[in-house]
């Protein structure tokens, strides 16, 4: 009996010392590799990109509605030529990555440098998102080297902050993504705009009536968090909602919340003129590269009073 513990506890032993000598490899190679992934590139580069590296004079973040609605060349020019400055523009909007990973990403840029504008593209429904633990759950790789990714996986919980020490948890299949960011990365500068051409087809389809998941506490909290961290750093930040297709709900939350801390809200989310041009749509959710084009140009008209200082 004794000696069938004992070669238990040595077995224990040897896997322990393995899995954490595998561990630490894993990390060792990871944190190397993020370190040097190209600026431009696939979705873990921007994520990255966004996250640990940017510094442009403004900056829009948001999800797919920011990367696809915001033509940033057309803002820069607007902008710049109304202000005769020579600011540069960069838009951060990723595809899936929603309230709390911006509110997240605007933490981190502003741990590093204060932008002269900051442009934070969102609407209620993102408030309800019952996903929002796996989508900040793609920030695994960046949880050692950005203390504000710290901060947000630790605040999910207490398994989540065991789990994420774990380097084999945190670049589960990131390994493969960060080769792949080296062999398909360009060294073009990208000012983050990403355009859709298609036009949208059954206009006249209606959504089928879902149960709508409440408001999360969590990213009310962050989004409370992040527009107190920009008041109290004098950072000029914009708060806007771009056009739906003939959208149900409201972005009162959002109203009253940016009201609460003085911070400006552009509210275009829903307007006759959008409602009333189906084409300029790609689907009920995002513009077209046409949609854009026209969206950035009357978004433009609302800043205007808001580019005074700057």
């Amino acid at each position: 009996m004794k000696q069938e513990i004992k070669k238990l506890v040595k077995s224990l032993i040897i896997f322990s010392s393995a899995f954490f000598l595998i561990d630490a490899i894993v990390g060792h190679i990871g944190e190397i590799a993020i370190k040097k992934l190209p600026d431009f590139g696939d979705e873990l580069c921007k994520t990255n990109y966004r996250l640990n590296r940017v510094k442009t004079d403004v900056i829009i973040v948001g999800s797919s509605r920011a990367r696809h609605h915001y033509y940033t060349t057309i803002l820069a020019d607007s902008v710049n030529a109304y202000l005769d400055t020579d600011f540069s523009f960069y838009n951060a909007g990723m595809s899936g990555h929603f309230i709390n990973c911006n509110t997240c990403t605007v933490e981190s840029i502003l741990n590093r440098y204060t932008p002269k504008l900051i442009i934070f593209e969102t609407n209620t429904q993102e408030f309800r998102k019952s996903n929002w633990k796996n989508q900040l759950c793609k920030y695994k790789p960046f949880y050692k080297t950005n203390p504000k990714v710290k901060d947000y996986l630790n605040r999910m919980g207490c398994v989540e902050k065991v789990k994420v020490k774990i380097n084999m948890y945190r670049f589960n299949s990131k390994l493969f993504n960060i080769i792949g960011s080296f062999l398909t990365h360009n060294n073009t500068q990208d000012e983050g705009y990403s355009p859709l051409y298609q036009i949208m087809k059954n206009t006249n389809s209606k959504k089928k009536k879902t149960t709508m998941p409440a408001i999360n506490d969590f990213s009310i909290d962050s989004f409370n968090k992040m527009l107190s961290l920009c008041r109290n750093l004098n950072t000029k930040i914009i708060v806007a909602s771009s056009p739906r297709y003939k959208p149900t709900g409201d972005n009162e939350l959002i109203r009253s919340q940016c009201n609460n801390y003085g911070i400006p809200y552009i509210e275009l989310y829903n307007t006759d003129y959008f409602n009333n041009h189906p084409e300029l749509f790609y689907d009920r959710n995002h513009l077209n590269n046409n949609g854009a084009i026209i969206y950035t140009q009357t978004f433009f008209k609302e800043l205007k009073p808001y580019l005074e200082g700057l």
